[in-house]
């Protein structure tokens, strides 16, 4: 690797990076190598495609694969030879990949900061616990995410909601090869799910059982089967039986139904999903205190070269904003008056920020990827019933799971300082803490 300095003006740099050809084939062969342990091709058995035609097959998206990621691992580096210590996540433009792969990445750096004395921050952390009231409307919400279902026996078609039974039988549209993948008998499926093939669901919904469906399927090139990604499938789909869902009651029957031997084993295990939800929340408070802590004791002007990170961070408040206002079917822009305070808050994020990088770098705290993967599985759990989906995607898109650095450094430094402040501990009610919680959020 060869690294050239081509801007270094104040907080602002620009290095150009080059890696040799030879660095790059040696990637891609790796990396088709393994493909190749599991790739089909009409003709072969897995494991048995010959290397020239795996690489005719599989070549341009494996190159592109390996230059995001020769990219994103010695970027870093390049960065440590020369010194910078990273304020922003670098911008990277690759210019040629021909030969040898060269690209350029601008970043701006960490000024020199003089922060506040980080011991004895005192906080308050408002505690909640779950009651029998609140552990009942837990368990209706359960019921309400489980509801069983009936078989529809009248002449009508399906809808979101509905479960069909279907037979399928799938086939790659290019070559005619039958994938196990897209193959099944008597599987349930339910309608708006969105846990099967993509594109599927919509295919099914407004059919009848009985009916037999020709379903095309184009895949996404991020899908996590390597033999069907990018591209078309033909599925043939028999609707054997439709169930439509029926509302739960919080008894035995859910509990089963939800993994659980009775109803007193369900409510425990709701009480203890309750009780760490509210001390999620508690945690979520006490690093609201802590940031506005930091905020109030670190005051010093954002330098002139980082002001574009306020003004990408102001256009994200108000891009998200506007679209709220949209679905709640406001018209127009935000009020000017209102813009402003936006702004402030986008200033305090990016300050925030500085601070939590300089903390991180003078106590050596580090993102690793061991920390990465964790930070990945928090996002997914956001995502119900396409965690699997999410995964996949943030684990070949390293651009996409580089833009977990950040929060994931936070969330260690929150961990490190709440270890040296003095906190003390005050009970308060659900809905109180809720409406701490709530408030937060309105603030920032």
């Amino acid at each position: 690797m060869k690294v050239k300095v081509i801007k270094s003006e104040g907080l602002s740099h620009e290095l150009e990076v080059t890696i040799p050809a030879e660095d790059i084939e040696s990637r891609l062969e790796a990396t088709l190598r393994e493909l190749g342990k599991t790739a089909s091709m009409r003709g072969f058995r897995k494991g048995k495609i010959p290397p020239k035609l795996l690489k005719k097959r599989f070549g341009k998206r494996a190159r592109g694969d390996v230059i995001q990621a020769a990219v994103f691992e010695t970027y870093q580096s390049a960065l440590h030879e020369q010194n910078i210590k990273a304020a922003t996540r670098p911008e990277v433009d690759v210019r040629k990949t021909d030969s040898d792969l060269v690209y350029f990445v601008s970043v701006e750096s960490m000024p020199d900061l003089e922060l506040a004395d980080l011991e004895g921050i005192s906080l308050t952390r408002h505690v909640a616990t779950p009651d029998a009231e609140s552990i009942d409307e837990h368990l209706q919400r359960i019921a309400g995410a489980n509801p069983s279902s009936r078989l529809v026996e009248t002449d009508r078609a399906s809808q979101q909601g509905d479960t069909v039974v279907i037979n399928l039988a799938g086939r790659t549209a290019d070559d005619d090869v039958q994938h196990d993948s897209l193959q099944g008998e008597k599987q349930k499926l339910r309608l708006g799910g969105g846990f099967f093939v993509p594109g599927l669901e919509a295919q099914l919904t407004g059919r009848k059982a009985g009916d037999e469906v020709e379903v095309r399927i184009d895949f996404p090139e991020t899908y996590d089967d390597a033999d069907l990604a990018g591209r078309k499938a033909i599925i043939d789909v028999k609707i054997l039986e439709l169930h439509e869902p029926v509302a739960a009651k919080v008894d035995d029957e859910l509990a089963v139904r939800t993994g659980f031997e009775d109803l007193a084993a369900l409510r425990d295990a709701a009480e203890k999903d309750l009780a760490d939800g509210l001390d999620q929340m508690s945690r979520a408070s006490l690093k609201r205190q802590l940031l506005d802590h930091l905020d109030a004791s670190n005051t010093f002007d954002i330098p002139a070269g980082m002001t574009k990170l306020v003004d990408h961070e102001f256009e994200n408040i108000i891009r998200q904003l506007e679209a709220q206002r949209a679905n709640e079917g406001e018209q127009g822009p935000l009020p000017e008056s209102e813009r402003q305070e936006y702004r402030d808050i986008a200033e305090r994020r990016v300050r925030l920020g500085l601070i939590i990088s300089e903390i991180g770098n003078t106590q050596k705290i580090v993102v690793t990827e061991s920390d990465l993967q964790q930070a990945l599985i928090a996002h997914a759990r956001g995502f119900p019933g396409q965690e699997q989906d999410v995964v996949s995607f943030f684990a070949s898109n390293r651009e996409a799971l580089e833009s977990l650095r950040a929060p994931a450094l936070e969330e260690k430094v929150v961990d490190y300082l709440l270890g040296l402040a003095e906190i003390t501990e005050q009970p308060t009610t659900i809905d109180d803490l809720r409406r701490r919680i709530d408030k937060d959020d309105r603030e920032d």
